[in-house]
């Protein structure tokens, strides 16, 4: 009977697993190290979506007093400007803005824009999707197994202020996805659905939604398949630059 429940325990462990990482990966047991000691967060205690209506977001700030505020817009316009803010428009004409963090994680920024600026993800899909977890897409390939070609090094935990400091994963956050490798971030990217802090310095936070966060929910809420895919395409028409009009 003892052997039973030991088995049992075991398969719902590794059932959880499954579910929680297929696609990103396990955390490095060195970094996990790294981050269990002192490591400030640029978060305050509400998402880091519009819960002041449409357009605005709310202020992240730290144990040292480092914020970034965001004042609320009237609404964001296309631009061809390299700008931090990202719009990405669906099939079904609703959108996503989402505001980049250039100054905490440069490399993981840069790269998201480049992207940007080619259209590579013009015509890309949500092709995971897990309601109370996230969204993901990104892939040319629509199944999880592309990239664009090219990786990054990770920045998952950057120095601020003489003290090591993450982006949390929490719900409206963006973030790269990868493999078992750290460096393996490549176009692949995820919208947090619901707060996620197990993934909180094993990811690269790279921006937060500040606009479209029920757009998020309607393709969260989607039917997927048994390996999380929508089974009606969650297609991004377009993504750009905007910028905000205040």
């Amino acid at each position: 009977m003892k052997l039973l429940k030991k088995v049992f325990v075991i398969f719902i462990t590794l059932l959880l697993t499954a579910t929680t990482f297929t696609l990103f990966s396990c955390v490095d047991p060195d970094l996990a190290k790294a981050n269990s000691g002192k490591i400030s967060a640029l978060a305050g205690n509400k998402s880091l979506s519009e819960n002041q209506g449409e357009g605005a977001s709310d202020t992240i700030t730290n144990d040292t007093n480092n914020d970034i505020k965001e004042t609320i817009m009237n609404g964001y316009r296309e631009t061809e400007k390299r700008t931090d803010y990202v719009q990405i428009t669906m099939e079904n004409g609703n959108t996503i803005v989402i505001r980049l963090f250039s100054q905490y994680v440069p490399i993981t920024v840069s790269n998201f824009k480049d992207l940007v600026a080619a259209h590579f993800y013009d015509g890309l899909i949500f092709h995971r999707v897990i309601a109370g977890f996230m969204i993901q897409g990104g892939d040319p390939k629509g199944n999880g197994t592309g990239g664009s070609g090219k990786t990054i090094p990770a920045e998952f935990v950057f120095e601020l202020d003489g003290q090591q400091t993450i982006i949390p994963h929490k719900r409206g956050v963006v973030s790269m996805a990868r493999g078992n490798d750290p460096d393996s971030a490549s176009s692949q990217f995820f919208i947090c659905h619901a707060d996620s802090p197990h993934l909180n310095g094993s990811y690269a936070a790279f921006g937060y939604v500040v606009q479209g966060m029920q757009t998020v929910d309607e393709i969260a809420s989607v039917v997927t398949d048994a390996y999380d895919r929508p089974l009606v395409e969650q297609k991004m028409r377009k993504v750009t630059f905007v910028d905000p009009v205040e």
